[in-house]
């Protein structure tokens, strides 16, 4: 248990340093939820099992700048109907996110590893709950503050959060080949 939560610091703090260097000069909702965020993934960087498996170099490091590309979003919005409308999903999207990571336990992981799979929770309805509450939070930026950028931001980031999923599906099933995926069907490969 030490040595796993030794090893677990690193990605931890630099998580955690890095979302507060990038909020805390200005403060706003957003930036706020985007730090609630940050420091639960921080807590279960602490708590989570070593893989069994990591994915090649190249998938890792896709995996940590799609976790970093969302924070480049600009929060330009001045009070109106689409920003209270843009929060509200937001803080739908982050409540969406903690109960993911709740659901997910010590399994969780930035970057595709085989870990235990879960399918309990919300991972019963839905097979990558993470990414679509991060979209979720990022579409709610995009209705109050619906720039060039953020929607540049968003295609990128929703890219790689495609290839993620893919990448963590295939590693799943390549250690099992039959899982029960959403809602109760199962999936062989």
């Amino acid at each position: 248990m030490k040595g796993r939560a030794f090893n677990n610091l690193i990605p931890a703090f630099l998580w955690m340093g890095y979302h507060l260097a990038v909020f805390g000069s200005v403060w706003s909702f957003i930036q706020c939820l985007m730090l609630l965020r940050a420091g639960v993934v921080f807590y279960f960087f602490l708590v989570r099992d070593e893989p069994s498996k990591r994915a090649p170099v190249f998938q890792i490091v896709v995996a940590w700048v799609s976790t970093f590309v969302p924070a480049l979003m600009k929060w330009d919005a001045a009070p109106s109907m689409g920003s209270l409308i843009g929060e509200l999903i937001a803080i739908a999207g982050t409540a969406f996110f903690v109960l993911s990571c709740i659901d997910l336990g010590k399994s969780f992981g930035v970057s595709p590893a085989l870990r235990t799979p879960v399918f309990g929770g919300v991972y019963r309805f839905v097979s990558h709950p993470l990414y679509l509450s991060h979209a979720l939070v990022e579409i709610g930026i995009l209705i109050a503050s619906p720039t060039r950028w953020n929607f540049a931001v968003v295609t990128v980031a929703w890219s790689l959060y495609s290839l993620r999923a893919f990448w963590e599906s295939r590693l799943i099933l390549a250690s099992k080949p039959c899982l029960p995926v959403t809602a109760g069907r199962v999936f062989c490969s």
